[in-house]
């Protein structure tokens, strides 16, 4: 008994035809006819909407794989928000952000260290007693006790083979030593440290929303 052929018609992505036409001939399908055409723009939609979430869910996988490769706890399932991709990109988005941020305090952080905890208000009751901060690192090899002698120096830190110091000027004085003055950072390391841990929980409770 003859019966009449039914007639499909599918548009697929150029990398997925040849797989795809495949697993037709293996399932019997007898006549396959392949064109190729431009595609039209709501197919290149879905075509983009589809790579969008097979993205979102490599870099997801690639999350998960990581977080249970350090012991982070996964949470539980959540139901899927109305639209996943969008809320993926956002909070990728904002994982980078926030990661980019964190290298910046990281670097400051290492500058502002050695020079310890301090404020705003320390700086200008040392201003107000008529005196002005000068801060100066130097090895510790190259240090000479003589410099007490000629200026009032108070060491700061000294760690890794380098001095940290602080010379209190009055007036416009500059002390005439052999090395150059350094850069105090505007920001006390103890309060880098709260901004750096805050940045790695906003992170974490990126990356736990995200999963």
């Amino acid at each position: 008994m003859i019966k009449k052929m039914t007639k499909y018609s599918f548009v697929i992505f150029h990398k997925e035809a040849d797989a795809f036409l495949k697993s037709l001939q293996e399932i019997g399908v007898v006549d396959v006819t392949r064109q190729k055409r431009a595609i039209d723009s709501l197919s290149m939609e879905k075509f983009e909407e589809i790579a969008q979430y097979n993205s979102a869910a490599k870099a997801l996988k690639r999350l998960k794989d990581e977080s249970l490769a350090a012991k982070v706890t996964i949470p539980a399932e959540k139901p899927l928000t109305e639209n996943p991709v969008k809320r993926y990109q956002e909070l990728s988005a904002e994982i980078e952000r926030t990661k980019n941020n964190l290298a910046l305090l990281k670097a400051e952080y290492k500058m502002a260290e050695p020079w310890g905890a301090f404020t705003e208000k320390n700086i200008s009751d040392i201003k107000a007693l008529g005196y002005k901060p000068l801060f100066y690192t130097v090895s510790k090899a190259k240090y000479e006790k003589e410099w007490e002698n000629e200026w009032p120096i108070f060491t700061v830190n000294a760690t890794e083979g380098k001095m940290y110091l602080v010379i209190l000027a009055q007036n416009d004085e500059k002390p005439s030593l052999p090395v150059q003055e350094a850069t105090f950072p505007q920001t006390s390391a103890d309060v880098l440290l709260d901004e750096i841990k805050a940045a790695e929980e906003k992170m974490a409770s990126c990356k736990s929303t995200l999963l």
